[in-house]
């Protein structure tokens, strides 16, 4: 039988991954309780929380590429592009 959310670590196991492995376990009670929730929406909630979620990803989104940029993570790629633009090896569509 598996252990107790918030147990104590196996013996054996770094205290790190059994604290990752509860976080996980955590999370995953909360997207099924979160998935329960939006089976029982009406058409007009979901409709709401499509819009909703879709302005919460999308933001999400730029919260991650502005970061990557900010910590030079796509410096590489933009060098790479500009390189083949220099060369000639671009084409417009």
């Amino acid at each position: 039988m598996g252990q107790a959310v918030g147990a104590a670590a196996p013996s054996g196991l770094p205290r790190f991954a059994w604290a990752s492995a509860q976080s996980e376990l955590n999370v995953m009670g909360s997207v099924k309780e979160i998935e329960d929730a939006v089976l029982k929406f009406s058409s007009a909630e979901l409709a709401a929380f499509r819009r909703w979620f879709a302005e919460f990803d999308a933001d999400a989104w730029d919260r991650q590429i502005e970061g990557d940029i900010a910590a030079g993570r796509l410096d590489a790629l933009a060098d790479e592009a500009l390189d083949d633009l220099r060369a000639a090896r671009c084409t417009e569509r």
